[in-house]
Formats: structure tokens, C-alpha cells, sequence
């Protein structure tokens, strides 16, 4: 079985593929997915109908990881990353964030971002 910290990096990867299949492959049926304090969604059926939403506005994605480190309860993957997002126009948004994802079982069952929201509305404002 794969480890908490593969699942992880390969979810991360997978966005980068602009394939929601492939985003969702990890994903537990009951996954809770924390997006900062702007909302929380809970089950995959939810989560895809969110990426999806997200795939179709922005052009591409891709989240560089920084620093990846497994917790001491063995299954939560903490991350810091540097997520860059392209909108439909061709503006980039490049997004500092931190963030945690437990695995179990093999399955991502949940996923905390955590990022300043008025630096990426500022981003996207700019022309």
C-alpha cells in the first residue's frame, strides 16, 4: 500500500493534469475538504461537483510543493506549498498556502487549505 505521503504528493499532482478522474482518484467517499475560511465541503460526489467548478475556471494548475512532512499520528500529511492557477485569460495566480491532508486506509479523507483569500482576490482583480 501506498503511503499516506505518496497519496498525498500524487493528489497534488494530479491537478496539474487537469483531469478530474485523476484529481479524484484518493479521494474517500466521505473526504471533508476545509478551503480556508471560505467553505467546507463534505463527500466526494460534493468535491467533485467543487473541482469541477474549479477546472472549468481556470486553464491550468499546478501546486508546488515546498515542504511535505508526515505527523506524528501517521496519516495526516502536513504541506506548504506554492499553488499557481491560470485564468481563462491567461493571468497567473500564484498563491502561497499551508495545508494538511489525512489519509486512511489508502484514501484521502481530508484535505485543509490555508491561505490569505484578500491576496488572491487582489490577484485576480488586477488586469
Amino acid at each position: 500500500m501506498r503511503t499516506p505521503t505518496a497519496i498525498a504528493s500524487a493528489y497534488f499532482a494530479a491537478w496539474a493534469t487537469h483531469d478530474l478522474d485523476t484529481i479524484m482518484a484518493d479521494i474517500a467517499p466521505g473526504c471533508v475538504f476545509v478551503n480556508g475560511t471560505i467553505n467546507t465541503t463534505t463527500g466526494a460526489e460534493a468535491l467533485r461537483g467543487l473541482f469541477a467548478q474549479y477546472l472549468a475556471g481556470f486553464r491550468e494548475f499546478r501546486f508546488d510543493v515546498l515542504h511535505l512532512a508526515l505527523a506524528a499520528d501517521g496519516r495526516t500529511v502536513l504541506n506548504e506549498r506554492l499553488d499557481f492557477m491560470w485564468t481563462k485569460d491567461g493571468r497567473r495566480l500564484e498563491i502561497p498556502c499551508a495545508g494538511a491532508v489525512t489519509v486512511l486506509d489508502g484514501k484521502i479523507t481530508e484535505i485543509r487549505d490555508y491561505f490569505d483569500f484578500a491576496a488572491v482576490n487582489a490577484q485576480r482583480q488586477k488586469t
